[in-house]
């Protein structure tokens, strides 16, 4: 997202009017996201250099890796 931010949305009708959680954390561009196999883990990368993991239930950030370019 051009905002540095990740929105993450639902299926109901009002989780898709308004996002589950705004993950926050990057300070560029996100310009990539992919779900871990079991769930469980969320992994952003940004123009910022960073890859950052996140738990999906409770938006918490769990994790910053450099990403070497």
């Amino acid at each position: 997202s051009w905002d540095r931010t990740l929105r993450q949305w639902g299926v109901t009708e009002r989780e898709l009017r308004d996002p589950i959680a705004t993950l926050r954390g990057h300070t560029d561009r996100v310009i990539t996201v992919r779900w871990a196999p079991d769930s469980r883990t969320l992994a952003t990368a940004a123009q910022d250099g960073t890859a950052r993991l996140w738990d999906p239930e409770s938006a918490v950030e769990t994790g910053v890796l450099p990403v070497n370019e």
